[in-house]
């Protein structure tokens, strides 16, 4: 119940976790909830402030296959994504990543964000 009344919270903004905190007031079930949210890959944190991954652009995938130059990552059944290994971020093969695309590539490529 406390992680969905979060997740909807962060549909609307990004909050540090001081403002998660002022708006709940038990501070160690709010830790724990936000913590678990993070391990569940459900919110992401960027610098102090905590976000839904779609509100950033993210896109939840899995390393599925590395060779010398570049990688790919599966985004759904159907569809996987071209990494060139520049920019896997130390992502190793069968992780779970937040993948955001590539603005500055020609083609469709992505970029490992966090793992």
């Amino acid at each position: 119940m406390l992680k969905e009344r979060i997740i909807n919270l962060l549909r609307k903004h990004s909050l540090s976790d001081k403002l998660l905190f002022e708006f709940f007031s038990s501070t160690e079930e709010t830790k724990n909830a936000i913590k678990e949210l993070l391990e569940e890959g459900r919110i992401v944190q960027v610098r102090k402030e905590y976000y839904i991954p779609e509100s950033l652009g993210l896109i939840k995938g899995r390393i599925v296959s590395i060779k010398e130059n570049f990688s790919f990552a599966k985004i759904s059944e159907e569809e996987d994504v071209y990494i060139d290994n520049k920019n896997l971020n130390s992502a190793f093969l069968h992780d779970e990543v937040y993948l955001l695309k590539d603005k500055h590539s020609r083609r469709d490529e992505y970029i490992v964000h966090s793992i």
